[in-house]
């Protein structure tokens, strides 16, 4: 974990490298700078990258090493004692003058971050000038992908198909290797793995919240947020009742359609069939059918259905019969036609 400011953080540990080279020919110049390994790093998050500024100088006691990430100075080394397992030609002055001073020349970022991937160069500096790396490096910090669903259409009717995809959003790498698709928290039949689900003929039972879990090199992402899918259907099978007890020529009669399943969206008309007519082609919404002093044109099967945005339901029916109306005398009961 890197914070990129010139303080010294937690998270560095300082060491010493041994690619510290003091030049045979005895000049003394600026150092010669090189960032190790040069072919770079791939860490996955939170693991550790290790980075090393090799330099050859002569005199070998650096005053200064400051790394660079993506241009900008991201770490100067303050001086501490050298080590006392480094050569002794890296070692200067008699022994009674002391411990000799330098600064680290490794970069360790431990715990590593997402944002601390990038370049990173360095410089060293001694008593005769500032020498500057001759190579930047690569650090590429792996993490396992953000992901989100995709439902289309979002919603749909019963019988028709939907495509459902599971996209990365975020991650390094980018590209998916796997998928994994729960529908309700349950695992998806038959979805297998790819990032592209297609359910077809899609029944009600459907319906709900899908998720996908997708996985790079980096491991598996967490689920995604839930996506709906909403699945319409028509209403279920139409029943008639007839409200009345007894249906009497010259009363009125009032007949009922009543839905086994309202459907989805629920049912908000209704289709009515008299024997002698259409009642309503596109539907009412009228449940209920009252039919006022009615004779013997009104005998014979009606039919009712629900209807919806999606369609229309299976029809139900019903045979109407009217009595005739009956006067009572002291003596003789009459049937009126």
């Amino acid at each position: 974990m890197l914070h990129w400011t010139p303080a010294v953080l937690s998270n560095f540990r300082t060491g010493f490298a041994d690619s510290i080279e003091t030049p045979s020919n005895g000049e003394e110049d600026p150092p010669s700078v090189s960032v190790l390994p040069a072919e770079g790093l791939i860490v996955n998050e939170t693991g550790e990258a290790v980075l090393t500024c090799s330099f050859s100088a002569n005199p070998p006691n650096v005053t200064e090493v400051v790394w660079y990430k993506d241009g900008k100075p991201a770490k100067q080394y303050p001086l501490q004692p050298m080590s006392n397992s480094l050569p002794k030609n890296l070692k200067s002055g008699p022994p009674s003058a002391g411990p000799t001073f330098v600064p680290s020349n490794k970069l360790v970022l431990d715990r590593i971050m997402r944002s601390e991937a990038g370049s990173y160069s360095c410089h060293v500096r001694n008593a005769f000038g500032r020498g500057n790396s001759t190579n930047n490096v690569t650090v590429d910090v792996l993490y396992p992908p953000t992901v989100r669903v995709g439902v289309n259409p979002s919603v749909a009717a019963e019988s028709s198909d939907a495509v459902l995809t599971c996209d990365p959003v975020d991650g390094n790498p980018a590209l998916l290797m796997a998928v994994r698709w729960h529908h309700d928290g349950e695992p998806v039949s038959g979805g297998g793995e790819k990032t592209r689900l297609t359910l077809r003929n899609l029944t009600r039972d459907q319906s709900g919240n899908y998720t996908c879990r997708g996985l790079n090199t980096a491991g598996w992402s967490e689920d995604s947020e839930p996506q709906y899918l909403d699945i319409h259907y028509p209403p279920g099978s139409a029943s008639i009742s007839q409200l009345e007890p007894v249906a009497i020529k010259g009363q009125t009669v009032t007949l009922s359609c009543q839905l086994g399943d309202l459907g989805h969206p629920p049912a908000s008309r209704y289709l009515w069939e008299s024997p002698t007519r259409t009642i309503s082609n596109n539907g009412s919404s009228n449940q209920v059918l009252s039919m006022g002093r009615v004779n013997a044109s009104a005998e014979g099967v009606y039919f009712c259905a629900g209807r919806n945005d999606v369609g229309t339901g299976p029809l139900g029916h019903f045979t109407l019969k009217l009595s005739g109306r009956w006067r009572f005398s002291l003596f003789i009961l009459h049937e009126i036609s």
